[in-house]
């Protein structure tokens, strides 16, 4: 069926419910958004995965594009103003990524511990930061920063102390 058509899997109503077969995290996130909400209405200024994702989901935004698409809606004058709304999206994107960079950097480090007891160790002290930057994904798709930046606060504290923890290992 083609996207126009409202049985399609891949319509603009039905596109979030299509991605979250696979995406359940963002997609729960999602559906408690007021973008939902905007989008169930019949609402075309509600956005939906292509609009941040592609069509076929393959890439995201950057940290740029994404503070321009929020000001669509959201910049000086429109109709839903939220001045600042889209330099704040930028800025936690910005910083969950940085994260996630540092995250990558220890996961190198541990595959190169000989000691398996130590490596496991930090392996397990990996997963518990890599948590809080998975939830604080989740919460973008919400958008509802104060949950993005209070799991994303968390993902720093415990991704500092294990690139603390290894590099006095």
């Amino acid at each position: 069926l083609p996207a126009s058509s409202p049985a399609s899997p891949v319509s603009r109503v039905n596109l979030p419910k299509t991605c979250g077969t696979c995406h359940t995290g963002p997609f729960v996130s999602f559906q408690k958004s007021q973008h939902y909400k905007l989008l169930l209405s019949g609402d075309d200024r509600g956005p939906t995965c292509s609009t941040c994702h592609g069509e076929v989901g393959a890439h995201l935004l950057s940290p740029a594009s994404l503070s321009k698409q929020c000001s669509t809606c959201h910049g000086p004058g429109r109709e839903q103003e939220r001045t600042g709304r889209g330099d704040e999206a930028r800025m936690l994107m910005t910083e969950v990524r940085g994260v996630r960079a540092q995250l990558n950097e220890a996961q190198s480090i541990i595959r190169r511990i000989k000691d398996t007891t130590l490596r496991a160790k930090f392996e397990e002290q990996y997963r518990q930061a890599e948590v809080p930057v998975i939830e604080a994904r989740n919460a973008g798709h919400e958008f509802v920063f104060d949950n993005l930046k209070e799991r994303l606060d968390r993902a720093k504290q415990r991704t500092e102390a294990l690139m603390d923890a290894l590099a006095n290992q």
